[in-house]
């Protein structure tokens, strides 16, 4: 199931071993790599959209189950 850039954008993004990560509020895709732009309390990160990282999406829930190092979160 595709699901388009757009309709991601509100997502709440939770890491398996985080927790909630922030809600997605951009995705740029006039990179190489598509990139997903989350922000929570005014911090803002980004991270691939990857198989890697992205672990499921739920369309109900409105959730993206994701699997993020630690790093990315205090790189961006």
């Amino acid at each position: 199931n595709e699901i388009s850039e757009k309709q991601l954008i509100g997502y709440s993004v939770i890491d398996r071993k985080m927790g909630e990560l922030g809600k997605i509020t951009f995705i740029n895709s006039k990179t190489a790599q598509q990139l997903i732009y989350v922000s929570k309390d005014g911090k803002e990160f980004c991270f691939p959209m990857h198989k890697q990282f992205v672990k499921g999406i739920d369309t109900k829930a409105r959730i993206m189950e994701v699997e993020i190092p630690e790093e990315f979160l205090n790189l961006n």
